[in-house]
């Protein structure tokens, strides 16, 4: 009966992460963000085509060849990335518990079983924003998994298994790079602690890290620009123009500890989900039968978490991912009660459970948000740092398969945030749960779409067609706000992805990213306009920048309003749709006129310093 009882709960950990994969996999399929995902797809599309980054990532180098397997079709290309994304989570998760219990057998299914429950945990990153498209964010954390992945596969004794290890550091390290170079600045030095603290200290293997890393951050600086100093020149220019922009990523604002974006109802989750940790570690490792209390009660939470998932059982409260800190708090707090033993056993583990608490942090490093709320994007790490700092003080009579109901805990909140993502989506119109239609986005593959959203992309492509606007034309898009529109015309988007609005900075940004077009380019570009909108662009300075002016250069090509929603904003403004008018070799004249003036270099030069 007890030995039924105990491995319930184990079942019911397979049955909800099946259940949860299959949940992110349906509604990756839902919704479409004309902001953030409209940038990363064109980046992921043409990651050439721009020289200036912002924020400084080049993530659509690496995704590339994803985008182009997939023929750039956005439902694939987001349930890829959950693919990746669980993949990641349920190796390193593996090889966590096989440190934790490495007398157990290689070919034992139980302990994978188990890492699957802890790796459905990572999913709920995508609960946040619900942007599942790939981007830097997806690609920071998966490059951290492959550091970590790495962390625990390298020795100090020389074998096949160590120098895959520490070639897999070096692996994890550049995808960080590339993906947040500020991230990859803290990433680098934990990861050297947590090497030194294990005596993993082999300086041959360390340098051939070093090398590698090196070797592949030279061989992604001649892929882009076939140059490093032009790499280097990409980054530096990037750099300068974000601190031009004024979001808040400068380098003198990175450096800060934020305030947790609790409420009181939500510390006391945390307190409560803390303690119950605490009792149910503390009730197995003093009483054996503990084990039927706790498969009982984790049994009750995965039918519960199994209701949430197929929306009958709507959770009573709204979570924050941030309250999953209770984990390793709770955590550290037993290993306190287990006395001089519980410690001593931790101590090997103590390195991997602190770098593991910081993760988050590291991830976080650099973005312009609460460090809290952006890190609780990947509290798995927080929950793979309790375990690893509640196991070592169990028990050796406690397997893996007994830490179900800890497992089911954890899942259980990964349903309540997962129906929260999907129920309020980020810049979404509808839930998800409510009915959505088909749209064939850049006729590169079918999304559904709010029907607000549906009708909006319907009535600009009207327009663009009426007009005579043709795929692959160029446009700049001086709303703020709109690059997911250009990218379902099949536009070429000048300057940057998104040309972003409402920062202090922004038309001093987009000035100087058309500056690196040329002026034919720019003078057959259309125009996407939203005069008083809310992240509009000035258009008259920016068009001034080439010499241009709206009222008698550009005739306008058609108006439409804009989705309740539509990036973000419930109010419905009117964007217009200008066409240039007058003759290319006279713009092209007056451009080059403009930019070869002694003024206007001095005044961009002042930009970039």
């Amino acid at each position: 009966m007890l030995r039924a009882i105990t491995f319930l709960p184990l079942a019911f950990v397979g049955l909800l992460s099946f259940a949860t994969c299959l949940f992110v996999w349906h509604y990756s399929g839902y919704g479409f963000d004309f902001t953030d995902e409209g940038f990363y797809l064109f980046w992921l599309a043409e990651p050439e085509a721009y020289r200036i980054h912002i924020p400084v990532s080049f993530f659509g180098f690496v995704y590339h060849p994803l985008y182009q397997m997939l023929h750039g079709d956005v439902v694939w290309l987001r349930r890829a990335n959950v693919l990746i994304t669980l993949v990641g989570a349920w190796v390193l998760s593996v090889l966590t518990l096989r440190t934790l219990w490495p007398q157990r057998s290689a070919s034992d299914m139980i302990l994978p079983l188990v890492a699957l429950g802890l790796a459905t945990i990572a999913l709920g990153y995508f609960a946040l924003w619900w942007l599942v498209m790939p981007n830097y964010n997806s690609l920071t954390l998966q490059g951290m998994f492959v550091t970590f992945i790495g962390a625990l596969l390298a020795e100090s004794r020389r074998s096949w298994r160590s120098t895959l290890g520490w070639a897999g550091i070096a692996v994890g390290g550049w995808l960080v790079f590339l993906a947040k170079p500020s991230t990859a600045a803290l990433l680098a030095p934990c990861v050297l602690f947590y090497l030194l603290a294990t005596r993993k200290r082999d300086g041959l293997m360390l340098a051939f890290t070093v090398v590698l890393a090196a070797v592949l951050v030279l061989l992604s600086a001649w892929s882009m620009d076939g140059s490093l100093f032009r790499f280097i020149e990409r980054i530096t220019q990037s750099i300068a123009l974000l601190g031009t922009l004024g979001s808040g990523q400068e380098l003198g604002k990175i450096f800060r500890i934020d305030t947790l974006p609790l409420s009181t109802l939500e510390y006391g989750l945390a307190v409560i989900l803390a303690l119950a940790i605490i009792a149910g570690a503390y009730g197995l490792k003093r009483w054996q039968g503990m084990g039927i209390v706790l498969g009982s009660g984790a049994s009750f939470l995965a039918v519960l978490g199994l209701l949430v998932l197929a929306g009958l059982q709507a959770p009573v409260i709204r979570l924050e991912a941030s309250v999953l800190i209770a984990a390793p708090i709770a955590g550290a707090l037993f290993a306190c009660l287990t006395g001089r033993s519980g410690l001593t056993a931790l101590c090997p583990h103590l390195p991997f459970a602190l770098l593991l608490l910081a993760a988050p942090y590291i991830y976080a490093f650099g973005t312009n948000g609460n460090y809290w709320y952006q890190g609780s994007a990947v509290g798995f790490f927080w929950v793979l740092s309790a375990i690893v700092l509640l196991a070592p003080g169990l028990s050796r009579d406690v397997q893996p398969e007994r830490l179900a109901p800890l497992v089911l805990l954890f899942q259980f909140l990964t349903a309540c945030l997962l129906l929260q993502g999907v129920t309020h989506p980020y810049r979404q119109e509808l839930s998800f749960r409510e009915p959505h239609v088909a749209w064939n986005l850049r006729d590169q593959g079918s999304v559904l779409l709010s029907q607000g959203f549906h009708d909006y992309l319907g009535t600009v492509r009207r327009a663009a067609a009426e007009a005579g606007f043709k795929a692959g034309d160029n446009m700049i898009d001086l709303t703020g706000r709109s690059p997911g529109l250009l990218f379902d015309l099949g536009a070429r988007s000048l300057g940057q992805p998104w040309l972003v609005g409402a920062y202090p900075g922004s038309d001093a940004l987009a000035m100087a990213s058309l500056r690196t077009e040329s002026c034919e380019a720019v003078a057959k570009a259309w125009l996407l306009v939203e005069l008083g909108g809310p992240r509009s662009l000035s258009v008259d300075t920016v068009l001034a920048s080439w010499g241009a002016s709206l009222a008698a250069d550009y005739t306008l090509a058609g108006a439409f309003k804009t989705a309740p929603q539509a990036g973000g904003f419930e109010a419905q403004y009117t964007q217009q749709l200008f066409k240039p008018a007058r003759p290319e070799g006279v713009t092209v004249s007056v451009c080059d006129a403009k930019r070869l003036g002694g003024q206007d270099i001095a005044h961009q030069q002042e930009i970039i310093r």
